[in-house]
């Protein structure tokens, strides 16, 4: 009887990868999975930045305690130096005393604004950049047209001097103008403060070149509105920016 020999099956030829897994070391497949961990936990940030922004945490620069830092500095010296002005032209106090307001426009609403600009410069925030080093340096040209050249005009020229006073405001309600347009990107409390500003240099051009008190009183009413809200958005940054959540809101951007 003939016998029946079954042969082998021929073995598969051994790939690369598994002559690497064949002499992998003990333990290397828990170790392969450890990038899959790793993984989950890399999202763990994305998925708290995520809700960050969902609760309204969203500073118009980079999310960060440093953005919050120079905006809240920004819009506190801007409001609290307009406020000091808008006690004067509101008619609450005498325009006598209009020297108080120089040695804080000065510091604090020219040179500390200034340094909130360079600031927001170097974090890539076009926006507070370009609207605080504007209004720092009108603040400073404010003070030295107010404190130095104002009175001398008036002694030489008498009302007549108030055409000048006008074109000045108008140039900076001009710039107000062209912030609040581009404001309308940052968020809603802003782009009111910037709204009633340019209102405010509205209402004291036209008083001015119109000599007409009144008028210019409603110009100081829009501005010490506009020093109040902008009080608040200094506020709110700066709180916001130390809890690191939405305390007061600021609004969403329109589109």
């Amino acid at each position: 009887m003939t016998t029946v020999r079954s042969e082998p099956a021929p073995a598969e030829p051994v790939t690369e990868s598994a002559k690497a897994a064949s002499t992998a070391a003990p333990g290397t497949e828990s170790a392969a999975a450890v990038p899959v961990a790793s993984e989950s936990a890399a999202a763990a940030p994305v998925a708290g930045s995520v809700a960050g922004e969902a609760a309204g945490w969203t500073p118009e620069a980079p999310s960060s305690r440093a953005s919050s830092a120079y905006l809240a500095l920004g819009y506190l010296c801007f409001s609290t130096t307009l406020f000091i002005l808008a006690v004067f032209h509101a008619g609450l106090v005498s325009f006598n005393f209009i020297v108080a307001v120089f040695p804080t426009a000065i510091f604090f609403g020219g040179v500390a604004q200034f340094i909130a600009g360079i600031w927001a410069y170097s974090q890539r925030n076009f926006f507070a950049a370009v609207t605080f080093t504007s209004f720092a340096a009108f603040w400073l040209s404010y003070s030295l047209y107010t404190w130095l050249f104002l009175p001398q005009l008036v002694a030489n020229f008498g009302n007549s001097v108030t055409a000048a006073t006008g074109s000045f405001t108008l140039a900076w309600g001009l710039v107000a103008l062209f912030t609040t347009i581009a404001a309308r990107r940052v968020n809603r409390a802003v782009f009111g403060l910037l709204s009633l500003t340019t209102l405010m240099y509205l209402f004291i051009t036209i008083g001015q070149y119109a000599v007409a008190p009144p008028v210019d009183l409603v110009g100081g009413v829009f501005a010490l509105v506009a020093a109040l809200l902008g009080l608040y958005v200094g506020a709110a940054y700066l709180i916001n920016g130390s809890y690191r959540r939405v305390v007061l809101p600021l609004g969403e951007p329109r589109s």
